[in-house]
């Protein structure tokens, strides 16, 4: 059996999110104010462990009186994630190393780089 959410939005089927073996599913919802305007959605995603694959199954845009339901079950089929990508170590690193020197700048220091560090 595979312990997943089976979503719901406003009363039509989204979707039915698991993971079989290790892993994590998860839902959020997300409010988000600010200079930029108000944003309200959510998101269906998981992670398997071992293999270190992202998985996305949906989501999309929230309105004011929108009901989400969620329900917890265990079955023995899933849908397929409409998205699946593995992450990438040496382009995570790449982005991190281009973070780092971003925030140093903005932070007015200095970095002494030795040959070969990068």
């Amino acid at each position: 059996m595979i312990r997943a959410f089976e979503v719901s939005l406003n009363g039509n089927r989204v979707c039915t999110a698991g993971i079989e073996g290790g892993g994590v599913v998860a839902l959020t919802v997300n409010y988000v104010s600010g200079g930029y305007g108000d944003e309200l959605f959510f998101n269906i995603g998981g992670l398997v462990t071992a293999a270190q694959e992202h998985l996305l199954w949906d989501g999309g845009k929230l309105n004011v009186g929108d009901e989400l339901h969620v329900k917890v079950v265990d079955t023995v089929a899933v849908d397929e994630p409409t998205t699946r990508y593995s992450a990438d170590s040496e382009k995570d690193i790449e982005q991190q190393k281009a973070y780092a020197r971003d925030m140093i700048k903005k932070l007015g220091w200095t970095v002494n780089e030795t040959a070969g560090s990068e």
